[in-house]
Parts: structure tokens; sequence; C-alpha cells
């Protein structure tokens, strides 16, 4: 073996070839792992919802997660985010007032200073900000599975998404939930809970998004399931 090897230089994102320090290896590990999550607003430029990525230490190799709201008729998503992202699911119109979406990208080499997002959306929404939830792990497999989908229209306080299948030991389980309303979820056992709301005005009303992101390390093959989330207030639509 050698440092130069892809599978040991990948631990810390080196390309082929390429100048490394001793500290940098530092900490190095082959076990997947939570980088960093970000909490931030997605602006309107040229028909695209646009996030930025820089600060998160993202590396060559890292899987990067992406999830954002927006509120109103016109706001659509069309599928389109650039090269190598990946839906996690196929809402791309509005569903009760709500539009989500969720997507996550494997960095290559060159990694990605932000996240732009093709939408259809009406002028006068234009010039509103929406929440984001930006999530980053390392060591994780570079082909993601994207299991389920699970949507509920009905104004009630609980997410249930039921069980998931888990192919492979060891793994990483990411769950990841948009809601047309607010409130802090109850803790999981084993499960780190993230969440980003933010309320924006439109046309004189105001309505509060959430973004929220459940994961957990080390799931063993099988099954996994988060069980029964609730909300202590705020009916509002799950996606």
């Amino acid at each position: 073996s050698s440092l130069n090897d892809a599978d040991i230089r990948s631990l810390i994102g080196k390309g082929s070839a390429t100048q490394m320090s001793f500290n940098e290896w530092h900490g190095a590990s082959a076990d997947i792992e939570f980088v960093t999550s970000a909490e931030r607003t997605l602006t309107f430029s040229s028909n695209k919802r646009v996030v930025s990525l820089t600060g998160l230490g993202i590396q060559a190799g890292d899987l990067v997660f992406v999830q954002g709201v927006a509120q109103g008729l016109g706001d659509k998503w069309g599928n389109t985010a650039g090269t190598g992202w990946v839906p996690c699911d196929t809402m791309s119109g509005y569903h009760n007032w709500q539009t989500s979406f969720r997507f996550y990208k494997t960095m290559g080499a060159s990694v990605d200073t932000q996240f732009a997002l093709n939408v259809y959306e009406d002028s006068w929404t234009n010039s509103y900000t929406h929440p984001a939830l930006i999530v980053v792990f390392r060591n994780a497999s570079s082909s993601p599975t994207n299991t389920s989908e699970y949507f509920d229209g009905s104004q009630r306080l609980t997410f249930s998404p039921g069980s998931i299948p888990v192919a492979n030991a060891n793994s990483l389980h990411v769950i990841l939930a948009t809601r047309a309303g607010y409130g802090t979820p109850n803790p999981q056992s084993g499960w780190t809970w993230m969440g980003f709301a933010r309320t924006v005005n439109q046309a004189g009303s105001g309505y509060t998004n959430s973004c929220n992101l459940w994961y957990k390390l080390g799931v063993p093959a099988g099954t996994s399931n988060i069980g029964t989330v609730n909300w202590s207030s705020g009916y509002a639509r799950l996606n």
C-alpha cells in the first residue's frame, strides 16, 4: 500500500499525486461520519433557487444533502440541479401550498460551491428567500440508495414513514422531511435530529416552514425505523 492509493488518499479527500502533510492525517478514519450541517437561505437568480455550499469544509467523496422549502402556488422545482445531483423524491409540484425538495450528491474531485435548482416560479415569489438545510457526511458509499417516499397531505402532529430495508451492515440511514409548519419534534433514541425554520411573508400573509433531517450511524443490515415522531403543536402537512 501507498499513501497515493485511491482508497487511502480518499480518507483525507486528496487527488492523485497531490502534496500531503502528516497533520492532515490526524483523525482520519474509514468509518462513516457526520461532518457538518448549515442552515441557510435560498435566493432567486436566473430562474433558479440558489444556496451557497462554501465554508462547510466539503471534500472530494463527501455525501452532501440539500433540502429546501418554498411556499406559494407558483413555486415548483424542475428536477434539474446540475451534474451529479439526485432528487430524493418525485414530488416536483406543490402540495397543499407547500413545495419542498431534497437532493443529494457524492462530490467528485471538483467540489461544488453552490447548489442551484431550476424552478418554475411566479414572478411575485421571486423576491422571497426560503429556508434550506445542508448536511455533509464523510466516508459514505459513493452510490447511496434512495429507498422510499412518504407524503401526508392531512393536518396532523405525527410523522411515521415506517420501516426501511437496509442492505449493508454499518450503514448510514438518513430521513429527510419537510413540514408546512414549525415545532420541535420529540427526540428518537439513537437518532440525531437537525431542523431549520423560517417565516416567509408572502402577499401580506405569514407562513412558517420547516426542514427536518434525522440520521443514524452504524445501522445493521435488515430494517431501520425511526418510529413515530411527534410535534407538540402546530398542525401541518408533511412530505
